[in-house]
This record gives C-alpha cells, structure tokens and sequence, in this order.
C-alpha cells in the first residue's frame, strides 16, 4: 500500500482542486446575481446545494481513484480517506477564495449580508407581533456577530466546518462505494 500512498495523494490533491473551484463558481455566482443567505428559505436551498455540491465531488473522485488506482476495489477507510483528503484541499481553495472575495473583491460583501438580515429580521419579526424590546434583542445579537467577522478567522472556520461536513458525506459515499475482492485466490502469497 505504501506505493500507492503518493498516487492517492496527488489524486486527491487534484479532485480536491476541481471541487474546490466548482465551489468558488458557485460562490461567485451567488455573489454576481447577488443571492444572499438572507431568511429562512434561501440559506437552506443554498445549503441544499452546496450538499449536492460537495456530495457529487466526493462521490466521483472516490468512484475515479476507486477504479483508475485502486482497480475498482476499496475498503471503507479508504474511501473515507479519499474524501476526507478531497474535501480537505476544495475547502482550502474556497477558504482562500473567501479571503480574497471579503479582502479585495468586496470588502463590505460579509457586512452587507448582514445588513439584510437585519432588515429581513426586522421585518419578519413586526409582522409576527414581536415585542419591540425582543426584535432589538435580536438585531443586537446580529450587530455581535457583524462585529466578531474577521477575514483570517473565516479562512479557519471555512477550512474547519467545510472539512468536517466533508467527512460526514465521505462516511456515506466510502459506504456506498466500498467493494472487497470477492475472489479468495487473487492477491495471494505464494509460500515458497
């Protein structure tokens, strides 16, 4: 297995990119029509994607690697391993991506998703017949958060929560995927 350690790497290293820009598309395309999380239902169809996303990633880099390297046998650790790895360097790409987007792109992107939400907010919990005293409660805890929003902080945070999400949907795909040698006689040692 030791021979195969650097070609597993690199191919996971390489799926990794190619679902790390995929990630970036979507992300920059929700920025250019100008989608944001704001509400209940758009940040769980967006969420919803972003699963699709990560889940057809992993799923076709482990099936690739499976059968290119590993001739179209793979145990549950591996699989896991592969997806881990894949979604480890896509989460990288994003997290560096997101850096760039909130540093130089548009400085102001974080805080004006934050802006809507507290319009949104305001709006959805009047109409509710919230206390005014409740809802200022909750703007103020959206100000918190407004003000906690560091560029740096957000690369660990992207490259932390996308890595663990990752290793949930790696856990699926390595099940789903998984397949032993059935054939006791192959890759047998020869005892001399």
């Amino acid at each position: 297995m030791n021979n195969k350690t650097n070609p597993l790497l690199i191919s996971s290293m390489t799926y990794g990119l190619y679902l790390g820009i995929v990630m970036v598309i979507f992300s920059l395309l929700m920025y250019l029509l100008d989608i944001k999380p704001i509400g209940f239902m758009m940040p769980m169809v967006l969420f919803i994607i972003s699963l699709a996303i990560t889940f057809f990633g992993i799923f076709y880099s482990t099936k690739k690697i499976k059968n290119d390297l590993l001739g179209g046998e793979l145990t549950f650790g591996q699989g896991f391993m592969i997806g881990l790895l894949v979604v480890f360097f896509a989460s990288i790409i994003s997290a560096v991506y997101g850096y760039i987007q909130s540093t130089i792109i548009d400085p102001d992107y974080m805080r004006n998703i934050m802006e809507a939400q507290k319009e949104w907010m305001y709006e959805f919990m009047s109409s509710k017949g919230v206390a005014e005293d409740q809802i200022e409660k909750a703007i103020e805890g959206i100000d918190a958060k407004m003000n906690d929003i560091n560029p740096v902080k957000t690369i660990f945070t992207t490259i932390l929560s996308g890595t663990i999400f990752g290793a949930i949907v790696s856990l699926i795909t390595a099940a789903i995927l998984k397949k032993k040698n059935d054939n006791p006689f192959t890759n047998t040692q020869v005892i001399e």
